[in-house]
């Protein structure tokens, strides 16, 4: 018996935060509305056959069938029935695949994780092809804000592949959803150097949420956070929201506030009308006029 394996993609915006404005660093950014977790029957024209025991061949059967059919009412009884039948990592992984798509036909979170698990708990894949699986787990699971849970996938995704730097940022965040949030920055700098070191240009949105999480925390290291992102992106938006928390978390003596709002101003970054009071007025009340 051959069964097709399903390909389950599930978009991780849920983790990806917005860029905020320096008016947000007081607090920590709002939550995103995760994306709802989708998948599909896909038909791969290479890979290995699941080769499903004759034992439990009948019952595996009636369980795709009922899966297919979308018959909730039958699903969980055959289901315990394979599972009671199976014997071998292909039986198992044939179970987890057709759970798996009960659970999200019915977009069922929970049942969505215990088949995830099933699938990786086979033993069929090899470590390499479970890395999207466990990158599900521990979606689901921040989503949810089961944050150990979540961390627990992210951290076994890091032991297979080391380098997995979407693993190391989603761990980082999952960290600051535990209250670890120096952790959490750590983990996002190690992200940035390691795609640097590699020759390619980092994501903005890593810096922007080191900067934001640093800034929120009240780190030492927020400024100079700020400095990497505008280095990397020197944009007119980027100058002023890293002068401002230059500005913000420093002690600044009146020449070297005043030497930023100049570098504000040189860098095209002084926006709208308070920005240009706040700089007049502070040379006039400085005695700078």
């Amino acid at each position: 018996m051959k069964l097709n394996p399903i390909a389950l993609a599930i978009s991780l915006g849920g983790l990806a935060a917005a860029s905020p404005a320096l008016a947000q660093y007081a607090s920590p950014p709002p939550a995103q509305a995760p994306n709802v977790p989708k998948a599909e029957t896909q038909t791969q024209a290479s890979g290995p056959e699941i080769k499903v025991s004759a034992g439990a061949r009948k019952e595996i059967a009636a369980l795709q069938t009922a899966v297919n059919a979308k018959d909730a009412a039958t699903i969980p009884a055959a289901l315990a029935a394979a599972k009671a039948k199976a014997k071998t990592k292909d039986d198992q992984y044939a179970i987890g695949q057709l759970q798996l798509k009960a659970a999200v036909d019915a977009n069922d979170k929970a049942a969505m994780l215990a088949g995830l698990q099933t699938v990786i708990g086979s033993g069929f894949l090899s470590p390499a092809e479970t890395l999207p699986l466990y990158m599900s787990v521990g979606q689901l699971n921040y989503n949810a804000k089961s944050y150990d849970a979540a961390a627990a996938a992210f951290e076994q995704m890091l032991k297979i592949d080391p380098n997995h730097l979407d693993a190391t940022v989603k761990l980082g965040e999952t960290r600051n959803g535990q209250g670890r949030t120096a952790e959490a920055v750590a983990l996002i700098q190690k992200a940035i150097a390691a795609k640097t070191a590699a020759g390619q240009k980092p994501d903005e949105s890593w810096y922007k949420r080191a900067v934001a999480l640093a800034f929120n925390a009240k780190l030492p290291n927020a400024p100079e956070l700020g400095r990497q992102w505008v280095a990397a992106y020197p944009t007119a938006k980027t100058w002023r929201d890293a002068i401002r928390i230059y500005q913000t978390s420093s002690a600044l003596d009146d020449n070297a506030l005043l030497d930023t709002m100049r570098l504000a101003q040189a860098t095209g970054s002084l926006a709208g009308e308070s920005d240009y009071f706040r700089f007049a007025n502070t040379l006039v009340t400085k005695g700078f006029s």
